[in-house]
């Protein structure tokens, strides 16, 4: 074989297996990693920039919900993502207020940017698109036109962890409180009470004080669970935990197997389930809980409205020494109007609980 021959094989066997390490599915694409999102360069702005207006003052975003606001069972919806991003539910905005004092709080810049890692920045224009006013408070609608279908179809959901505010102007602001609410979530509050200003303050790292402020909802909780499940809110995207298909089941599993439990995985329901408590002598069902045999704990796992849905349950509302049907309790729950949700449950919704203790 001559070896201008032998090279061209070795050439075309070499674009071959680079094209094929190349394509991905979108389980594969599933769990980026903090390095995938996050990057050390403290200069980074990436090619893919979104403009986002404020709305004007006393304007409200396009969806609004409570915070309490949980879809009941004839609202629940499950569409299915179809990678590592996801649809976007529910209320999506940023809120930023602006110290009133001193006066030289607000600032001329055009814009500020919202990072969600290296490459995907949504650039935060103004008011009027051209300031920042002292003592203003400005709201950026992320459900917008544009904007939402670009966060469903670029961003990663784990990227919504990792937000980080940058600016580029050397004239500051004074931002007094943050609040992001993600999927009808409020997964930040944040008294700051400190500058975003280029170059010393240029950069401002979320990503504790959203972990921080999931955590506060259930402050006294123990249980790996439902401390897992918290971190999860506002997630879509289904792949993560299962099949992704009727994803509700498929997270409640995936909570329990990070708290020690070998729970099924894959495309799994509540009967799945209910096999796995009920074979290891762990399945209670409603009449039990109200007549006294047991009394659900933080961490264990619920099938409500005849095994039409999952949820991990988190903690009482009601005197559980006065169980009745209508005694209610909170929970997190995967796949709750297409997102990951607290909600408040009373006991007429359970089919049976799985003892986790």
């Amino acid at each position: 074989m001559s070896r201008p021959l032998v090279t061209s094989i070795v050439f075309v066997l070499f674009c071959t297996l680079s094209l094929s390490a190349q394509t991905t599915t979108p389980q594969e694409r599933l769990d980026p990693t903090e390095d995938d999102i996050m990057e050390t360069d403290p200069l980074w702005g990436g090619p893919n920039v979104i403009d986002v207006f404020p709305m004007g003052p006393g304007q409200l975003p396009s969806i609004v919900q409570a915070e309490e606001y949980v879809p009941d069972r004839n609202e629940l919806v499950n569409d299915e993502p179809t990678d590592s991003t996801g649809p976007m539910a529910g209320s999506n905005y940023i809120r930023m207020y602006i110290c009133s004092t001193p006066s030289s709080s607000g600032s001329n810049a055009d814009y500020i940017y919202m990072d969600f890692g290296p490459n995907d920045n949504l650039r935060l224009w103004g008011y009027s698109g051209t300031s920042f006013p002292v003592g203003y408070t400005l709201t950026w609608d992320l459900n917008q036109s544009g904007v939402k279908e670009w966060l469903e179809d670029d961003v990663s959901q784990e990227a919504w962890d990792y937000i980080t505010l940058r600016t580029v102007s050397s004239d500051g602001i004074k931002i007094s409180r943050l609040i992001i609410v993600h999927s009808s979530q409020e997964v930040l509050d944040w008294s700051y009470n400190g500058w975003l200003d280029s170059p010393n303050d240029s950069h401002l790292g979320l990503a504790a004080k959203d972990l921080e402020r999931k955590m506060e909802y259930y402050p006294d909780c123990a249980q790996a669970a439902v401390n897992f499940g918290l971190r999860e809110l506002g997630k879509t995207n289904g792949y993560k935990y299962g099949s992704g298909s009727l994803w509700c089941s498929e997270f409640a599993s995936w909570c329990l197997r990070r708290d020690g439990w070998g729970t099924p995985t894959g495309s799994i329901g509540t009967d799945d389930m209910r096999s796995f408590f009920s074979a290891r002598g762990r399945l209670y069902t409603q009449n039990q809980i109200l007549n006294g045999t047991y009394t659900p704990f933080e961490g264990d796992y619920l099938s409500l409205w005849n095994g039409g849905h999952s949820a991990i349950f988190v903690e009482w509302i009601d005197d559980p020494n006065y169980m009745s049907t209508s005694t209610r309790f909170r929970t997190v729950e995967g796949n709750c109007g297409n997102a990951v949700r607290r909600a408040t449950r009373s006991v007429s919704d359970i089919d049976h609980v799985g003892k986790s203790r």
